[in-house]
């Protein structure tokens, strides 16, 4: 009998490409057996449903969709700031800066799965600032669950635990599958990795592949490369090239900006931000538009009012390729901040 092999692709455009190739060598496509990760998990969150796993007491959640995700977080954003305490760091940040706090903690967050709240124990027994961002993450779970909507934390940590189950609850195009093939690859998401141990576990080891685009030499290149850009990115080796992002995948990038994205919603409010002037050039990493505003107010603060040689605001000049995108938060932060502009 012929083994049933389901392949599955990295992106939608992926397995578009392979069904053209297909298209063209054959004259037709049987996609029966193909899908992206995607779709993947997709029809394991509806298995996870129906097997009654995403749940918060005896309410049945469902997934949580982008605009749910979108609503939800100017809610809680809202709902945050009007509770924090008064000598908050995250909460005294502008609306909108908080909003894109939450919604990069949320790409955090997510992946994790059922380790979310482990995670989320440890930030709140650390600083100040991350018991902050813990709190504003629960505040944002807590809104969806009120509307029986369940996070894609949840939403995960659901899939795992239908995968460790065992093929009897899997999806039907899983569950027949006597081999999976995830083709195609150049980096693996942690999820997607959890995910494909817990398949491993039912399949056998010789019936996972992971199938790398790239040649073993391209590999240990790629990954050696995305190791040293996260380290400079981290721990600041002033060497390292600053156009790194031109000469790297997209995936390497995205990777890279996932991982330090915690990082830059913390440093928005840093007051190391608006230290020591630099003579000629200084920088910053700002979360958003609002961020980027509030940071350049504090050094303008700092250059006009508080520097052993003030200058004047009149010789300040603020320039962006694109000054339509930042009117509305420098009208809004610089009259908090007491900063003249023409």
């Amino acid at each position: 009998m012929k083994m049933k092999k389901l392949t599955i692709y990295p992106t939608s455009l992926a397995l578009r490409q392979w069904q053209e190739g297909e298209a063209e060598k054959h004259g037709f496509v049987d996609s029966r057996w193909h899908v992206s990760i995607a779709q993947f998990l997709g029809e394991c969150s509806d298995a996870a449903q129906r097997e009654g796993l995403l749940v918060e007491g005896a309410r049945t959640l469902r997934p949580v969709e982008d605009l749910d995700k979108e609503l939800a977080i100017v809610e809680a954003a809202s709902s945050f700031k009007a509770k924090a305490k008064p000598d908050g760091v995250v909460g005294r940040l502008a609306a909108t800066a908080l909003e894109e706090v939450l919604f990069r903690v949320i790409a955090y967050v997510d992946p994790l799965a059922g380790r979310a709240e482990s995670f989320l124990e440890i930030l709140k027994e650390d600083s100040a600032k991350n018991a902050e961002l813990a709190e504003l993450y629960k505040e944002y779970d807590a809104l969806l669950v009120s509307r029986g909507i369940g996070t894609m934390a949840r939403v995960n940590a659901a899939i795992l635990e239908l995968l460790h189950k065992g093929r009897d609850v899997w999806p039907a195009s899983v569950r027949h599958a006597d081999r999976i093939v995830f083709s195609s690859l150049r980096w693996v998401p942690p999820f997607v990795e959890m995910a494909a141990e817990a398949l491993e576990k039912e399949l056998g080891k010789e019936n996972l592949i992971m199938e790398h685009i790239l040649q073993e030499h391209e590999q240990e290149w790629w990954a050696g490369d995305l190791l040293s850009c996260v380290g400079s990115q981290i721990f600041g080796d002033e060497e390292s090239s600053d156009d790194w992002e031109s000469h790297n995948y997209e995936e390497t990038v995205d990777a890279v900006s996932k991982l330090l994205g915690l990082r830059e919603s913390m440093a928005v409010v840093d007051p190391g931000l608006a230290g020591d002037l630099r003579d000629r050039v200084g920088f910053s990493v700002s979360v958003g538009v609002y961020g980027e505003v509030e940071d350049m107010a504090r050094r303008i603060v700092c250059a006009t009012r508080r520097s052993d040689n003030p200058i004047d605001f009149r010789d300040i000049c603020f320039a962006t390729r694109n000054m339509g995108a930042y009117s509305d938060a420098i009208v809004d932060v610089f009259n908090r901040f007491g900063i003249p502009y023409y």
